[in-house]
């Protein structure tokens, strides 16, 4: 008798964990998120501005370090703008 009631406890969570298996599998795909990529015209801010004739404001350069109190020397300065020219290049 007590060799029956293990097996059926063993049976009953081998399929419980199945279950578990199963559910763990199947939900992750639904609830992955998606990219849309690049979005353009009037879903873009960028694009709206762009329509309107309003220049796209570049990106505040953070000075001085939070951490170490060090400011921005010029290279850097211009390494940041050419950044900035490039990026802009690989849209148009």
């Amino acid at each position: 008798m007590f060799n029956k009631q293990k097996k059926e406890l063993a049976h009953r969570q081998i399929s419980q964990l199945t279950v578990v298996a199963l559910s763990i599998l199947l939900e992750n795909p639904a609830l992955a998120e998606h990219d849309p990529g690049i979005r353009g015209g009037l879903n873009n801010t960028a694009g709206y501005l762009q329509q309107r004739g309003i220049k796209i404001p570049h990106p505040p350069v953070i000075s001085p370090n939070p951490k170490t109190g060090a400011t921005i020397n010029p290279n850097e300065l211009a390494s940041f703008f050419e950044g900035i020219q490039r990026a802009g290049q690989l849209v148009d």
